[in-house]
């Protein structure tokens, strides 16, 4: 059994500690006022906390009840955290919201004095970067369709002059076998043409 005075001690100390783990969730819940959380993180984050305090109220039964379940021990610890939320707690709370309402408006000057010039002037850049680049790239398409249709005109230039050597070297080789030329056919006709008319003439 344990003695009335060392409950008594044990107690206090549990509400000491429950005003110390008051003030270490006090830790996220600011944190969560300068940072916007969602509710996953939130989620977990609470987890971690009740977890972290389950082993320190562990530890603590260790060393001050010998690991024993104590119903007091718990009592004060909540106890304590309850003391802290409403006395001291609410006044972290407040002087930390004016805090961090303090920096924020502070860092929110230093941007528009400082760096707002510099964004603004990167985005000026990066909009004529995108125009030249779109002038570049419609450029660059008319020019590959002007050469695309030259390249097919040239093609159609050079399959008829291809059709026109082969037509001539068919007629050139043809004459070199035993043909004409149209000339002397054409010499040849007015020739046959002139005796046929000689021999009717001397027939009549």
């Amino acid at each position: 059994m344990i003695e009335v005075n060392t409950q008594t001690i044990v107690f206090l100390q549990s509400l000491m500690l429950g005003f110390a783990l008051g003030l270490f969730y006090d830790v996220f819940r600011i944190f969560r006022l300068a940072i916007h959380h969602s509710s996953a993180i939130i989620f977990l984050e609470d987890i971690s906390y009740f977890a972290t305090c389950a082993v320190i109220t562990f530890l603590f039964s260790l060393s001050a009840v010998n690991g024993h379940v104590r119903v007091f021990l718990v009592i004060g610890e909540l106890l304590g955290a309850t003391i802290y939320y409403f006395s001291l707690g609410a006044l972290v709370m407040s002087v930390s919201k004016l805090i961090i309402r303090f920096i924020k408006a502070l860092l929110r000057l230093l941007y528009r004095l400082f760096l707002r010039p510099f964004v603004q002037l990167f985005i000026w850049l990066a909009r004529k970067l995108t125009k030249v680049t779109d002038k570049i790239a419609a450029n660059a398409k008319k020019v590959r369709a002007k050469a695309k249709y030259s390249l097919k005109q040239r093609s159609i230039l050079v399959y008829n002059l291809y059709v026109k050597g082969n037509h001539r070297g068919k007629l050139q080789g043809k004459s070199k076998k035993g043909g004409v030329p149209d000339a002397q056919n054409k010499g040849k006709g007015k020739k046959q043409r002139k005796r046929k008319k000689e021999q009717q003439s001397k027939a009549v």
